[in-house]
């Protein structure tokens, strides 16, 4: 038996009569997995979270994930970044961080210079599970073609992103993705594409986004940024996360 519960964590609240947007609160999500883990074998968690493009979750994500298995989760499935990311067993669990893309392809064009993102690529996972355990899993992988088709990869295709997601999923699993250098990994993508987002919806909408956005400005993660930004100029670490 299976329980399913989906929460988001980024993004804007937008509700109408009728529709309830599941946010998520650690403590009722803790709350929710236990009552649920009462009434099935495996709890899977659908998550909304992480930062767009970024190849690796953040650290305190990483331990979010591993305090929501700690409280019952078996499979966490994350989606948001738009490429993939890690995959972690933790404590017989199975951690997604981020399945990737899937009928949602991004224009290259919309991206800085010299920032191969891997917008195209995503991933399906197949799961075996027993009562009580995660046995094993099997990564599929999936290109979306110029017609927006999603597809299975060639041999040749599948083995470059077997070999790219092990690459991501080491540093991960090894504790290798430290606060600073995240910071500074995701820096330049993160305020330059939020800083394009915010130029088009003050021009759309008005002084009440342009209020927003000054607000945005001095946030706790994007002074942060700044922090990983300055770092990485500064220690000359310009690739520290950068996977081949």
């Amino acid at each position: 038996r299976l329980g399913f519960l989906a929460y988001y964590i980024h993004g804007r609240t937008v509700e109408s009569s009728g529709i309830v947007i599941n946010r998520l609160e650690e403590r009722a999500a803790v709350a929710d997995i236990r009552r649920l883990k009462q009434q099935c074998h495996h709890v899977v968690l659908s998550l909304h979270w992480g930062t767009e493009k970024s190849f690796y979750p953040s650290p305190s994500q990483i331990d979010l994930a591993h305090r929501l298995v700690d409280s019952g989760a078996s499979i966490i499935l994350g989606h948001h970044p738009h490429v993939i990311q890690g995959i972690e067993e933790y404590k017989g669990a199975l951690i997604a961080y981020s399945l990737g893309n899937f009928q949602f392809l991004l224009n290259p064009a919309d991206l800085p210079p010299h920032k191969d993102r891997r917008t195209n690529r995503s991933i399906i996972l197949q799961i075996s599970l027993s009562e009580n355990t995660v046995d094993s899993y099997e990564t599929i992988p999936v290109i979306i073609d110029d017609d927006f088709v999603p597809r299975e990869c060639s041999s040749e295709e599948g083995e470059e992103m077997l070999s790219f997601i092990a690459g991501v999923s080491t540093l991960v699993v090894d504790g290798r993705v430290k606060s600073l250098p995240w910071y500074g990994y995701i820096a330049e993508i993160y305020l330059s594409e939020n800083w394009r987002s915010f130029m088009i919806r003050i021009k759309r909408y008005g002084v009440w986004h342009l209020c927003k956005f000054i607000v945005w400005l001095i946030t706790p993660f994007v002074l942060k940024c700044y922090a990983g930004w300055l770092w990485r100029k500064l220690s000359g670490q310009r690739s520290a996360l950068e996977p081949s």
